[in-house]
């Protein structure tokens, strides 16, 4: 198999990696910056696309501009919509199979997010996900998005305020922050469950299944309020038992209606463990 991944220094990208290579499977890196690569091709992301990309069976598309405030980002647009459509043309091109990592968040404020729930997009870079979903379905038939309400691990995206007090505990020992009353119910998913989720799509398509669903929800294997979540943090990776409490505004449920992968996906508690044990190593 041939795969053209994007975004291969990403939090996503990193772990992504290891698990490609041990299939064997011939990997082409459309970087924005030289990152010293086997394999690269450099793209700013914005102009036309490179014409040295060789022929491929997959792509696997990370890569974007995150941004979450209220102001308009044109840049942001160009990098995660119009790029993607540049990507989708050079797929259907090559008859290759595109998986897309989207966003729960598309749904807006809703509650539950599911198949059957309205798109109401709340940010612009939601609305760049929901053209890029639109573009990519234009262009081709052969694709899976990946919708994703949040990602966690160790020196994860800090706008994830979870990655911030894995990281600080696990590096400095800092006891996480807990505002407000943490009663909101999140079903975030591990990182390393996300990468196993990409290589099974591929692995199916090397062997000739073609997916069913052209829409995946990833959550985690349980849903758990914040409290839970901190909890949890503080008592694997500090010499506390509680978070530090604070005031804060309450905030709202934000949960999905999550698909099943054929392999067991990864608790939060069992995830801690992990980094206990290796924090322990090193």
């Amino acid at each position: 198999m041939n795969i053209l991944l994007t975004g291969s220094s990403s939090f996503i990208g990193r772990h992504l990696l290891p698990l490609l290579h041990k299939n064997s499977w011939q990997i082409w890196h459309l970087e924005r910056k030289p990152k010293s690569l086997n394999n690269e091709i450099l793209w700013d992301f914005k102009s036309k696309l490179p014409l040295d990309i060789p022929k491929f069976d997959v792509i696997v598309h990370l890569a974007a501009k995150p941004y979450f405030g209220p102001d308009l980002d044109l840049e942001q647009y160009v990098v995660n919509t119009i790029s993607t459509g540049a990507l989708a043309s050079l797929a259907k091109k090559n008859r290759a199979f595109f998986i897309f990592t989207s966003a729960a968040i598309m749904h807006g404020d809703a509650a539950l997010m599911s198949r059957s729930t309205p798109l109401k997009p709340l940010s612009h870079y939601a609305m760049t996900k929901i053209l890029a979903e639109a573009i990519i379905r234009q262009w081709t038939e052969d694709y899976v998005f990946l919708r994703i309400g949040g990602i966690y691990g160790l020196d994860g995206p800090e706008h994830l305020g979870l990655n911030r007090s894995i990281s600080q505990a696990y590096h400095h020992q800092v006891v996480p922050k807990l505002e407000g009353n943490g009663e909101a119910k999140r079903n975030y998913i591990c990182v390393n469950d996300v990468t196993r989720w990409i290589e099974a799509l591929i692995l199916e398509r090397a062997s000739g299944v073609v997916s069913k669903e052209k829409i995946l929800y990833l959550g985690g294997p349980e849903t758990l309020t914040i409290k839970e979540y901190l909890i949890s943090v503080t008592k694997a990776l500090t010499n506390f038992e509680q978070p530090i409490l604070e005031e804060g505004s309450p905030t709202r449920d934000f949960v999905l209606e999550a698909d099943l992968p054929a392999f067991k996906l990864t608790t939060f508690k069992e995830y801690l463990s992990l980094l206990a044990v290796l924090k322990k190593e090193t």
